[in-house]
C-alpha cells in the first residue's frame, strides 16, 4: 500500500468490509441476547461496532500480519468495542465529577 494518499481508496475497495463485519456481529449478539433494550440502543452499538473495526482496519492495514489474524482481531474488536466506549466515558464522568479524587488513586 502507497502512504497516506491512498488510505481513502484502500477503504472504499476493501475497508467498508471489515466495518460491515463487525455491525454484522454486533448484530448477531444483540439478537441472542436475552435483555429486552430500545431501538436506539441497539442501533449505537451497532454504529459504535462499526466504527472501532474500521478504526482496527486502518491500524492493522499497514502492518503485515496474517488475514487469519486480522479477521479474528476484527471480530473482537466488533464484539468489544460498545463496552470499551461505555468503560471510557464513565472514568471521563468520575474524572470530571472531582479530578483530585481521581489521580491521588
Amino acid at each position: 500500500m502507497e502512504p497516506q494518499k491512498s488510505i481513502i481508496r484502500e477503504f472504499l475497495t476493501t475497508g467498508w468490509i471489515v466495518a460491515l463485519l463487525g455491525a454484522g456481529i454486533m448484530i448477531v449478539r444483540l439478537l441472542t441476547d436475552d435483555k429486552k433494550t430500545s431501538i436506539f440502543f441497539q442501533v449505537k452499538r451497532v454504529v459504535v461496532s462499526a466504527c472501532g473495526t474500521s478504526f482496527a482496519w486502518y491500524i492493522f492495514e499497514q502492518t503485515d500480519i496474517n488475514s487469519f489474524y486480522k479477521a479474528i482481531t476484527y471480530g473482537i474488536v466488533g464484539l468489544t468495542t460498545p463496552e470499551i466506549v461505555n468503560g471510557v466515558v464513565k472514568l471521563g464522568k468520575k474524572f470530571e465529577r472531582s479530578p483530585e479524587d481521581f489521580i491521588k488513586r
